[in-house]
């Protein structure tokens, strides 16, 4: 039976094959524990019988039960786990993890079924924890460690240094079942057939107001470049893969350690990745595609230099046209992330956004348009003081109130004076670009013909700046909620009061 039980929550918008990757962040917390703890995962994501799993774990009386949610629908089954603990064993202690615990520390731990939260990176913190548990021990040395004293006082420690990504624990992969995560959407990742996440630096240097990660993760590091190939081709070798998935906020911020990660791989399998447009220019994008860069991913979020200087962004949209035609002189396959809804945007400026969009793809045909999705005002960001200083957006007041903060949500005031244009982008932008249409080249003619005319009228009503919800829209909507069950999320939260 498990001395420590992990669990990772559903997020609300779970397809197996899609949007399920492996839960690295109950992976590295539970890294430090092996050899000397038992660990049990459960992945509310992919287990439908997940409270009898726990329970039956839980009548063995497990040192704690530990979570991880970020902010926005994932609180709601994070919380529907804790509850559920509670319940049936008061006396087994509940521990939250995360970017919005780690953000949103005092408010969270506040929650009557939340014992203790971690701050921050949770490989060396909560190994002390569960130590200091253990051998009933007091928490005063275990940095970022948040508790409740018997009065009600909550304590909360400095936090602790930050991991040597050098020196980490190998990350416990037999804890889940490799299989249910190797197999790729192939509308995200075409021609892929196995994959799995790494990461290999840590944290971001640039201060994007819409963003955490400042925040969350205050130095940048970078792991050296031999043990971040050993580590992946490790994996490659051992799960058969073609393919992976380099979960780093910004690869190419050194472009130094970035081309020597490229050059130790070869080639040898392909992968993905995120950085800047900027970071494009400066790099040998020939020599990444020969090395075996597949896809890329940087954030563009507007198409409006307005709102690019506003958001601290420190790029251009003149910028963003020249990285993408460097882009397109090869066969990487560029995946551009939009943001929509920005404090103060105007009606124009989402034109704007949508016109850079349409630029792209007429550009490089490779080219493919992510869902655009609408600003959050995120914890911890600069962003969000703004909305509420300035443009009436309600700090939520309990963990419950994050609940509905989500990029799908269009949750602010401002965005519902433009409601309809943005419902309309949200759900059309997925359809926009040819991913679609190689997307349904897997199957017979007809559903590529179907995705072809329907790709061409919306690009016909995007240059015509037309975003009616007209009836295909209102039926996008109605799919978009059976797969992303956020209004039965919002109409049962009032359960978790």
């Amino acid at each position: 039976m498990a001395d420590v039980m992990m669990i990772y929550p559903r997020t609300g918008f779970d397809q197996k094959g899609v949007s399920i990757t492996l839960p690295l962040a109950v992976l590295s917390a539970a890294s430090g524990l092996i050899g000397e703890f038992n660990v049990k995962i459960i992945d509310q994501r992919i287990m439908d019988n997940w409270e009898e799993v726990l329970e039956k774990e839980l009548k063995s009386k497990p040192l704690c039960v530990a979570l991880s949610s970020m902010t926005g629908t994932q609180i709601f089954f994070a919380l529907q786990v804790s509850r559920f603990v509670k319940e049936n064993h008061p006396e087994i202690p509940v521990i939250w993890g995360g970017m919005h615990v780690t953000l949103m520390t005092e408010q969270s731990l506040k929650h009557p079924d939340i014992d203790f939260i971690i701050k921050g990176e949770g490989e060396i913190a909560f190994r002390d924890f569960v130590r200091t548990l253990a051998d009933s021990k007091r928490f005063e040395n275990v940095g970022g460690l948040g508790w409740k004293e018997p009065d009600g006082t909550l304590r909360i420690n400095p936090d602790g240094p930050a991991p040597d990504l050098n020196n980490l624990p190998t990350i416990p992969y037999h804890l889940v079942d490799i299989e249910d995560y190797t197999t790729p959407s192939q509308f995200l990742y075409p021609g892929v057939k196995r994959l799995l996440p790494f990461q290999g630096t840590r944290g971001c240097p640039f201060k994007c107001t819409f963003c955490s990660e400042p925040v969350l993760t205050k130095v940048y590091r970078m792991m050296k470049p031999e043990l971040f190939y050993e580590h992946t081709m490790e994996l490659v070798h051992k799960y058969n893969l073609n393919h992976i998935l380099f979960y780093d906020e910004e690869f190419f911020v050194n472009a130094r350690w970035a081309t020597k990660v490229a050059e130790l791989i070869n080639g040898q399998y392909s992968w993905w990745t995120q950085t800047r447009a900027d970071d494009l220019l400066r790099i040998d994008l020939k020599k990444m595609e020969r090395c075996g860069m597949l896809i890329v991913a940087p954030g563009l979020e507007s198409g409006s230099d307005r709102i690019l200087e506003w958001v601290k962004k420190r790029e251009t949209v003149e910028q963003y046209i020249t990285a993408n035609k460097k882009l397109a002189e090869t066969k990487i396959i560029p995946q551009y992330n939009f943001m929509m809804g920005f404090p103060s945007e105007t009606l124009d400026e989402l034109n704007e956004t949508v016109d850079l969009a349409l630029q792209l793809m007429e550009d490089n045909p490779l080219t493919v348009i992510n869902q655009f999705s609408a600003f959050t005002p995120l914890p911890g960001t600069e962003l969000l003081d703004i909305s509420v200083k300035d443009f009436g957006f309600k700090l939520p007041e309990k963990l419950e109130d994050w609940i509905g903060i989500s990029r799908r949500r269009l949750p602010t005031p401002w965005m519902q004076e433009k409601l309809e244009v943005h419902q309309n982008l949200m759900y059309t932008s997925v359809f926009i670009s040819n991913q679609a249409q190689r997307f349904a080249q897997r199957y017979w003619w007809f559903p590529q013909f179907i995705f072809s005319c329907y790709s061409y009228l919306l690009k016909s009503r995007w240059k015509k700046h037309q975003f009616k919800n007209t009836l295909d829209v209102k039926l996008l909507q109605l799919i978009h909620k059976f797969y992303s069950p956020i209004d039965f999320i919002e109409t049962s939260k009032t359960q978790l009061h």
